[in-house]
């Protein structure tokens, strides 16, 4: 059968695939320990292994990816019929990997033939309005109407700008002046020391196909209007402008075919709350409703679906659901829960104990099935880490 192999079905034990033959909305969600995030690594093992001429691109504010490159341990996939793997994994940071990791743990990334490269952050790319939350500036303040003004000025000027473009444009302003225009300038001292910005560099064409390029978001504050908001704004804004342009490529023959794209977003509650905003909250909105005429799927996972935006989760059409117990949660999931299900969903995962057990929901067959999902392939430890717990140093 075809699709993506999660796991056995806990009532026949016959192996469940997921359908993946067309962008989709899958929504994994769980408890904290309940296994949603081994899930989502499952699924991106399936997608590298059998689908590999489409794009992973992994959004990872834990900065646990770089796991995939390992391979597991034999013993853990006894009774499965799997072989240990190692994926290959490009690592994205904003700002410089030395200064990022250290240059020892950079050294060991690729000798375990990880590639670790920077991620460019362009000011140009960063509309006014998300320069202002960046900032704390409100767009009402005198402050936040100099920058806005600034960034707006610059961007119909040129295509692309750099952070020493958006200064001369504050200094040179004749409405910008006394301590709101020294406000501006200080908060853009600022900023340039965070190293993440930098002159134009790779769009999105630098996450290749067939390989997990993996976003690592864990070196930055997490937050209302943070940098790790601004990376995906602007990670999520490029891709989508890339893959329009392929379509447009296709549609002209120009090219054969679009390729699919899966953008897994761990922590989605992060970037699209339901009771805040967020600077990466548009685009993602955008995504979901607008990706699939584009090839453009997504994995969003999360320990709290209450907390993500019901206009985010109305767009899921696959549901992997792990154990969840507060009220707010289950309530979430059975307002998303199509009508055709002879059991409310939110009864049925009350009662998962197993951890990696879960009910999958699928809307496109308007079936749903309890599912045991299937041992990682990769995910195994690092020689250092091996030796560490021989010698008793550290335990995992």
């Amino acid at each position: 059968m075809s699709g993506l192999f999660l796991g056995k079905e806990t009532a026949t034990g016959s192996p469940f695939f997921l359908d993946a033959e067309r962008p989709r909305v899958i929504l994994v969600c769980g408890k904290r320990g309940a296994g949603k995030s081994h899930t989502a690594a499952v699924f991106v093992e399936e997608v590298c292994a059998v689908r590999r001429d489409d794009t992973v691109v992994v959004v990872d504010p834990m900065g646990s990816s770089h796991s995939l490159a390992f391979p597991a341990p034999p013993e853990s996939l006894r009774g499965w019929n799997l072989k240990p793997s190692r994926f290959p994994v490009r690592v994205f940071v904003a700002g410089d990997p030395a200064r990022a990791y250290g240059g020892e743990v950079l050294l060991r990334m690729r000798e375990a033939g990880i590639e670790v490269l920077r991620l460019a952050v362009v000011p140009s790319e960063v509309a006014p309005e998300l320069w202002c939350g960046l900032l704390r500036l409100g767009s009402d303040t005198a402050a936040g109407a100099i920058l806005y003004r600034a960034v707006t000025s610059l961007r119909e000027k040129k295509s692309a700008f750099e952070l020493r473009d958006v200064r001369q444009a504050v200094f040179t302003d004749p409405l910008a002046v006394g301590e709101a225009r020294m406000v501006v300038l200080s908060k853009l001292a600022a900023a340039e020391q965070w190293g993440v910005f930098s002159g134009p560099g790779p769009g999105g064409g630098q996450f290749e196909s067939g390989k997990v390029n993996v976003v690592n978001l864990s070196i930055h504050e997490p937050g209302a209007g943070s940098l790790r908001e601004l990376v995906v704004d602007v990670v999520v804004r490029r891709l989508f402008s890339v893959w329009a342009q392929k379509k447009r490529a296709w549609e002209f023959g120009l090219a054969q075919r679009v390729p699919r794209l899966w953008l897994v977003v761990d922590e989605a509650h992060q970037f699209v709350p339901g009771n805040a905003d967020s600077l990466s909250r548009e685009a993602l909105v955008r995504w979901v409703k607008e990706g699939r005429q584009l090839n453009l799927g997504m994995v969003l996972v999360t320990q709290q679906p209450a907390a993500v935006s019901p206009e985010f989760l109305s767009q899921v059409d696959a549901v992997v659901a792990h154990r969840l117990t507060m009220r707010d949660d289950l309530e979430a999931l059975e307002a998303i829960s199509p009508v055709y299900l002879r059991e409310r969903l939110d009864s049925t995962v009350v009662t998962l104990e197993k951890r990696g057990e879960a009910v999958v929901l699928d809307d496109e067959k308007e079936e749903a099935r309890r599912v045991f999902v299937r041992p990682r392939r990769s995910g195994g430890v690092p020689t250092g880490r091996q030796e560490f717990r021989r010698e008793g140093a550290l335990t995992f």
